[in-house]
């Protein structure tokens, strides 16, 4: 069995991660992470009961479960996790806040014996501009 990543940083929350149809970026990922160890595996992967990031309706559930985790920290009197640019100083790599609002969801679900989500799809912008001017980046990706 895989161990998942559980960083309160992590981009979709805890979990086990993919690059969707992108083995090269993949590729540098792991050769930069772990050098000659780093290796890619093929997945043919069943989303399930997915909370797809890429769906415009997303946007209502992500809004529901960032007001469930402000309302917790509040009554906890805690600091609201944030997001942070990390070593690149140019992308926004450190989703702490992202994390904790999809792990409330997540929470959420188990507590209130809601369907509980497979897995999570998200797009990612990473990287500098492709070419002068350009909105595409260079790492941009869907990761699972």
């Amino acid at each position: 069995m895989l161990d998942g990543s559980s960083n309160s940083y992590d981009w979709l929350g805890n979990g086990i991660y993919f690059w969707e149809d992108s083995y090269q970026r993949a590729r540098d990922w792991a050769e930069k992470r772990y050098h000659e160890k780093g290796a890619v595996i093929g997945a043919i992967i069943d989303l399930g009961y997915c909370l797809n990031l890429t769906d415009y309706n997303s946007t209502d559930i992500l809004q529901k479960g960032y007001l469930m985790l402000k309302t917790k920290v509040d009554i906890l009197g805690k600091k609201m996790p944030q997001n942070r640019m990390g070593k690149s100083k140019t992308d926004v790599l450190l989703r702490d806040l992202d994390c904790a609002v999809i792990q409330q969801l997540h929470e959420y679900n188990r507590e209130t014996g809601s369907l509980e989500y497979d897995s999570v799809r998200g797009a990612f912008t990473e990287g500098g501009e492709i070419y002068p001017g350009s909105a595409f980046v260079e790492k941009t990706h869907i990761q699972l």
